[in-house]
């Protein structure tokens, strides 16, 4: 099979599962992703033989996003999600979504923030013994410079 039908194909068989926006996504990467293996050297065969057949293809992309949607409903969750390459069926790409909880989000911004003060405070700890004699030192010469007693 040759690019122009594998990507037809696809095109086709995700037209009847998902919205255009989608199709027009995956398309682009699809078409991206063989144009840069293949400037890597493969065969533009061997690339979507890799990539298997393209409505399998198209039937766990909108199988991905009935899934998104899905868990998109529930407020208060923040996903990620990447796609790894050479991972999936046949060796072509694999979408994996994870989802992370707000609340842990939050948990994890604050334990950082409390380490961060934790540790300036650990510093000042340490150098305030110092510093505050120092600078009493520094203001009673000044005053008494400018009193005229020295």
């Amino acid at each position: 099979m040759d690019r122009v039908t594998f990507i037809n194909e696809l095109k086709a068989a995700l037209a009847s599962r998902v919205n255009s926006q989608v199709v027009t996504e995956n398309i682009n990467y699809y078409e991206e992703y063989i144009n840069t293996e293949v400037r890597k050297g493969r065969n533009e065969d061997e690339v979507i033989t890799g990539l298997g057949d393209p409505r399998l293809l198209a039937r766990n992309i909108a199988d991905a996003e009935k899934r998104a949607a899905a868990s998109s409903e529930y407020e208060g969750s923040e996903e990620y999600i990447y796609e790894d390459a050479d991972s999936g069926e046949n060796g072509g790409p694999k979408v994996k979504v994870h989802h992370v909880p707000l609340w842990l989000v939050i948990l994890i911004v604050v334990l950082v923030l409390v380490l961060i003060l934790a540790a300036v405070f650990s510093i000042l700890s340490v150098l305030l013994p110092v510093i505050i004699p120092v600078a009493c030192v520094i203001l009673i010469f000044r005053l008494v410079r400018r009193s005229g007693w020295l």
